[in-house]
């Protein structure tokens, strides 16, 4: 929708689209996201990526094969797909399945007649939004305690706290939970392929406390231990 945007985040992989922009998930697995970009701009940050490991982006006129950490944009609409490479290397898919590589600080305009039009990178406000979003996680207090590579870690910032426990280590705690609360209570089991079945919590902070380390009882509540 308009003045509207969106991240999604797997791992330490960030998708960021823009107002007016549709972007659909095609696959994730532990080796490669597949997405499509529809019509819109994408800001795409890449942490780190294994050998063999990719995240491609399809669009009507083109795949972008993103096979190193970078920072990336990628605007389409039905005339011309523009991949920017703002930092790092990635492989766009022309006529005839070749692949021209773009380095960093330049963009390739990929016209409906597959002809190739190199510029100079440029940032924009979405871009500069992006950044602002990266440096936010960079700084984070809690990226010192678990792996960037943990989904979900950015937002215990905000719904807790830090804290040292003689058995267990640094361990996190909510800063509020309704009276009684225990761990997986409130939400529900859903079966996500492929990993089988997994828990959806409630709690805006509910997916890596749930789904990684384990919950400890400390001075009669409860705490998460990352591990």
């Amino acid at each position: 929708r308009g003045r509207s945007r969106v991240e999604v985040r797997v791992g330490s992989t960030a998708l960021r689209i823009a107002d007016d922009s549709q972007l659909d998930l095609l696959g994730v697995t532990d080796n490669m996201i597949d997405a499509r970009l529809v019509q819109g701009s994408l800001n795409l940050r890449v942490r780190n990526l294994e050998l063999g490991d990719y995240v491609r982006v399809s669009t009507l006129h083109t795949q972008a094969i993103i096979r190193a950490a970078g920072r990336y944009r990628i605007d389409a609409d039905n005339q011309a797909t523009r991949v920017t490479v703002l930092q790092g290397a990635a492989g766009v898919m022309m006529a005839g399945n070749q692949e021209a590589v773009l380095y960093a600080d330049t963009s390739t305009v990929v016209g409906g007649n597959y002809q190739r039009q190199l510029e100079t990178a440029q940032s924009d406000a979405f871009d500069e939004w992006a950044r602002e979003r990266d440096y936010r996680f960079e700084r984070s207090r809690s990226a010192q305690y678990v792996s960037p590579e943990m989904t979900g870690y950015e937002d215990l910032d905000n719904y807790g706290a830090w804290r040292s426990d003689a058995n267990y280590g640094n361990v996190w705690v909510p800063t509020y939970v309704a009276s009684g609360w225990a761990p997986y209570q409130d939400g529900r089991w859903v079966h996500v392929q492929p990993w089988g079945w997994t828990w959806v919590d409630n709690a805006p902070w509910g997916f890596a406390p749930l789904h990684y380390g384990r919950w400890v009882q400390v001075n009669g509540y409860w705490a998460w231990s990352p591990g």
